[in-house]
C-alpha cells in the first residue's frame, strides 16, 4: 500500500510540474537577445527626445526660441526642418550634419518621405523622422545616453510551461480594420486577419493580432497590469504555423513596450477586446530604472 501511495504521489507531481529545462533555456536565450536589442541602435533606451513637427518650417537648435529645442551640444540655431503637405521633410541650414553613409547633409536635402528615412548624425546624437497616424515627429537618440551603461535587468516571472498555450486561428473574411490608440493619444487603423482563441483554466479567451512578417503580433492587457506588470499592457509574438496547425503563444516571452523604459516612445495600447480577465503571471514584470534588480 505504501509503495502504491508513493507511485501515486509521484504521478501527481509529474502532472503538475510546470518546469521544462529546454523551455527555460529557450526563454533565457530570447531574453538575452531582448536585452541586446534594447541596447542596440534599434532599441529605445537611448532616446533623448521626441518632437512633433508642424506643417511648414520648424526651427531647431539649443536656443529656447526654436520650435524644437535640442540639447546644449547643438548650436543655438542648428537649422530648419520643413514639412510639406505631402509628408516630405527637408533640411535647411549651414550646420555640419552627417548621414549614415558619411556624407555631409546638404542644405535643401530631403530627409524623409515615402520609402525614405535619412539618419542624421551630429556629435554623439542622431535623429530621424517618424510618422504616426498622419503626424510627423523627430526622434532624437544619444549614443552616450546613461541608460546604455546603466544596469538593465528586467524583473520577470519564473518560466512556466503552463503559460505556453495553443490557440486556434479563426480567420476574418475579409480581414477587419481595427482602430488602435497609442500612448500619446493618436489613433490609427491596423489590419486584423482573425482571432486567436485559447483556453485557460476552463475558460475561453480571444485575442486579435496583427501580422508582422511570419509572426502574429499581439498587444494585450491582463489582470497583472498595474500591480506586477506594466500598467499599459504588454506585447508578445507568436509564429504563424505553416501547416495550418494551432498557434503557439508563449506568454513567457511577453515583454514590456518601449514606453516602460522611456517617455519618448509612441507605443500602441491594447484594444479593449485584447484586455483579458485573466492574470497572466508570465513574462516581464514592471521595470523602473531606479530599482536595484
Amino acid at each position: 500500500m505504501r509503495k502504491t501511495l508513493i507511485v501515486l504521489v509521484l504521478a501527481m507531481s509529474a502532472c503538475t510540474d510546470t518546469t521544462n529545462p529546454q523551455l527555460e533555456k529557450e526563454v533565457e536565450q530570447w531574453y538575452a537577445a531582448r536585452i541586446a536589442e534594447l541596447k542596440s541602435d534599434d532599441g529605445f533606451i537611448d532616446l533623448a527626445g521626441l518632437f512633433w513637427l508642424k506643417n511648414g518650417e520648424n526651427t531647431f537648435g539649443s536656443s529656447a526660441s526654436n520650435n524644437l529645442v535640442f540639447p546644449a551640444e547643438f548650436s543655438e540655431n542648428a537649422g530648419i526642418l520643413t514639412l510639406t503637405d505631402s509628408g516630405n521633410v527637408y533640411f535647411t541650414g549651414d550646420e555640419v550634419f552627417i548621414t549614415l553613409a558619411g556624407d555631409t547633409l546638404a542644405s535643401g536635402q530631403q530627409i524623409f518621405g515615402p520609402d525614405l528615412v535619412v539618419n542624421v548624425y551630429f556629435s554623439n546624437y542622431w535623429f530621424y523622422i517618424i510618422e504616426r497616424a498622419g503626424e510627423y515627429g523627430l526622434r532624437l537618440k544619444d549614443k552616450d545616453h546613461p541608460n546604455l551603461s546603466a544596469k538593465l535587468s528586467i524583473p520577470r516571472y519564473p518560466v512556466n510551461q503552463a503559460w505556453v498555450v495553443e490557440a486556434d486561428f479563426i480567420p476574418y473574411d475579409p480581414p477587419k480594420a481595427m482602430p488602435i490608440q497609442n500612448i500619446v493619444g493618436q489613433v490609427y487603423n491596423v489590419s486584423v486577419p482573425g482571432q486567436l482563441v485559447f483556453e485557460k483554466e476552463g475558460k475561453q479567451y480571444t485575442l486579435e493580432p496583427t501580422v508582422r512578417g511570419k509572426e502574429y503580433f499581439i498587444t494585450f492587457g491582463d489582470e497583472t497590469n498595474g500591480a506586477e506588470s506594466y500598467g499599459a499592457g504588454r506585447y508578445v509574438y507568436a509564429p504563424i504555423p505553416q501547416d495550418g496547425g494551432p498557434v503557439i503563444i508563449d506568454f513567457n516571452k511577453s515583454y514590456n513596450p518601449p514606453c516602460a523604459f522611456t517617455e519618448f516612445a509612441t507605443c500602441p495600447l491594447p484594444p479593449p477586446q485584447n484586455q483579458l480577465a485573466l492574470a497572466i503571471e508570465a513574462g516581464e514584470k514592471e521595470f523602473h530604472w531606479n530599482d536595484d534588480h
